[in-house]
């Protein structure tokens, strides 16, 4: 099981990046120079946040693609993906709790699956010709993969 640190707390916000506080939200340091480097990197679609001590697990759908932070927000490195940065429009995203390599993320149509944090990657139609909104891998049988589809209308 994953150690949480009593009072860290996070609060992701779409276009202003990572603030993490240390003290249950009484005071906050931003966390976001990391993401600078990358075009788009800064505008969040959805994070996924794996607790672990000292070591958070953040990875970011971001309009630049998949970026992860392995040490809570304090360095940022971009994951490999099938499709190149600024290309994808990622829909929903997903990591596994028992394993943070087992990453899954939704975009134009297609599920898109890792088991070794983005070195390869094994791609399936979705069911539906909706968009993939919400993803969740089951804690307790992780070969689940919950998934919520909406229409999502363009502006």
């Amino acid at each position: 099981l994953q150690k949480l640190t009593p009072g860290r707390v996070y609060a992701v916000l779409a276009t202003n990046g990572i603030h993490r506080s240390e003290d249950g939200g009484q005071f906050w340091d931003e966390v976001t120079e990391g993401l600078q480097k990358y075009n788009g990197g800064k505008n969040i679609r959805q994070a996924v946040l794996l607790p672990g001590g000292e070591q958070d697990l953040l990875l970011l759908a971001t309009d630049y693609g998949l970026i992860r932070s392995t040490d809570g927000g304090l360095s940022f490195e971009a994951v490999e993906m099938l499709t190149p940065p600024n290309s994808a429009a990622i829909t929903s995203l997903a990591v596994s709790s028992r394993n943070g390599r087992e990453i899954y993320y939704a975009a134009g149509g297609v599920l898109h699956r890792t088991l070794d944090g983005g070195h390869e990657w094994t791609t399936k139609p979705l069911p539906t010709a909706r968009a993939a909104t919400a993803m969740l891998v089951d804690f307790f049988n992780p070969q689940i993969l919950y998934l919520g589809a909406a229409r999502i209308d363009k502006k």
